[in-house]
This record gives structure tokens, sequence and C-alpha cells, in this order.
């Protein structure tokens, strides 16, 4: 099973109950359609930010991290607003957001934006999704603990 396809049995084996967002065209279509298979909805959002608010509201009514799903680049910067926002109200959210591996030069980054640089103030950190973890029950237990809040998993096209 790839690690997209683990990261779909993950999610539905939490419970999460739909996931919202903007699909790129890359691992984020491999994690619709494998969620898909898991019975777990994908809800098509016409803006990131919205769609990580949707998650956030859904983690708040369930006592479980609910899950906002965007692509590198402009696409996380469009969810950093609705991050923001589950940060302030501790509302726990995993964002999962397709991004280069770790270690890509900047030159190759999508629009040249910097992922760590937009999450550093609205998530509880950011970790790339890999073989040795952290999978998702680790990161929804983080953006669920102490005070609930916004945790950042990153997916590439590679296993890492």
């Amino acid at each position: 099973m790839s690690d997209i396809g683990r990261l779909a049995k993950d999610i539905a084996g939490c419970g999460v109950p739909r996931v919202f967002g903007i699909p790129g065209g890359g691992p984020t279509l491999d994690l619709i359609d494998a969620l898909m298979s898991h019975n777990v909805p994908f809800h098509t959002t016409h803006f990131e930010g919205s769609a990580a608010i949707m998650a956030g509201t859904i983690g708040r009514l369930m006592n479980r991290a609910g899950v906002a799903v965007g692509i590198k680049g402009p696409g996380l910067a469009n969810m950093v607003p609705g991050l923001a926002a589950c940060k302030l109200e501790a509302f726990p959210v995993v964002a999962v957001a397709e991004a280069y591996p770790p270690g890509t030069e900047a030159i190759k980054a999508h629009k040249r934006m910097d992922h760590a640089g937009l999450s550093v103030a609205v998530v509880k950190g950011r970790r790339f999704l890999s073989r040795s973890g952290p999978g998702f029950a680790d990161m929804s237990a983080w953006a669920e603990a102490e005070v609930p809040g916004p945790a950042l998993l990153e997916i590439t096209s590679e296993s890492i």
C-alpha cells in the first residue's frame, strides 16, 4: 500500500466523516481517490481558508481533528487565514498540503512560497508524511492535544 493509501486508511480509521479542500494534480487527487474507497467523502470548497474552517468546525463538534486539503504554495497560502481562525478558536484540524520533498531547492518551490514561513504562526507544527511516521493518528492527536489547533501534514508525490 502506498503512503497516500495508508494516510487515507488512517483518516477513515480515526473516524473522520468528511474531508474538505481544493485538490491539485498529484498526491491530493490520489488521496481523494483513496478516501472515497474508504467511504470518506471529499467536499470541494471555493477557497482553501473555508476548507480549514469547515474541517475545524467538524473537528470541534466531534472532539477529534477534521481534515482540510490543499495544494502547495498558493493553496497553502490561501489556507492560512482559515488555519489562523482554527488556531484562535481552538479547532482541531490537520491541514494536508502537497509539498516538495524536504531539501528541495527553494528555486524549485511552487511560486517560490516557503511553507514553513507561511504556516509558522498558525499551526502547532508541521511534518512530512513518510514511511517512518508520523501517521495521521499522530498528527490528529497533536491537533487535539492541550489547547486544540491546526497541525500541518505535507505530502509529496514520492515516498520519503
